[in-house]
């Protein structure tokens, strides 16, 4: 197995250039995301539960193990990532900040396994807390109507979560939204061509 450097959750990292193997993704037809190197980000992702087993602190294990979960999603591992997100939960306490990403993260789970009530009930949830998750609870939310055929409510989700985006000014999250409502815009056209 190949040796993966330890996280450092407060060293900024330049998504534009210095992007590693185990987060190179493509994106399919409804944006989500595919690695290019699945054996990497599996081997990233143990590498963050073995540093996990080494960790005292509660919280600092608790992130390794959120974020190992991102990875086994991307692998589709789907039933250890959504235990491994609910173990995280599990292990700060339940006013934590953290939570809310986290269940951001837990509603992408179940989205995926196609649980798609429960998935919703998790990004409402976030929604609702009016934190500064919403922007990723509405285009995650956006993804999910999408999959399970609301295309127009998907779209409805995209557009606040672009409008929550845009004033935040972070040119990656509106380019992910743009092409989120590309996909949403192109899947509305189809459909208004085959029934009319």
């Amino acid at each position: 197995m190949n040796s993966v450097a330890h996280v450092k959750f407060n060293e900024p990292m330049n998504f534009k250039t210095d992007i590693p193997l185990h987060d190179q993704v493509d994106l399919n037809e409804t944006g989500q995301d595919i690695p290019k190197y699945p054996d990497q980000v599996i081997a990233y992702a143990q590498s963050l539960i073995d540093q996990s087993l080494a960790e005292s602190n509660q919280v600092e294990k608790a992130k390794l193990i959120a974020l190992s979960s991102v990875y086994y999603r991307r692998v589709r591992k789907l039933n250890l990532a959504l235990e491994l997100i609910e173990e995280a939960i599990s292990l700060v306490p339940s006013d934590s900040p953290l939570l809310l990403s986290w269940n951001v993260r837990r509603g992408h789970v179940l989205h995926w396994m196609g649980k798609f009530d429960d998935a919703n009930e998790c990004f409402d949830s976030v929604i609702a807390s009016k934190s500064s998750y919403v922007h990723f609870a509405y285009q995650h939310k956006g993804k999910c109507l999408l999959d399970s055929g609301n295309p127009k409510l998907a779209l409805a989700c995209f557009n606040l979560a672009l409008e929550i985006r845009h004033e935040l000014g972070d040119e990656s999250l509106i380019e992910s939204t743009d092409y989120a409502i590309k996909c949403c815009n192109q899947l509305l056209l189809k459909t208004n061509l085959e029934e009319g």
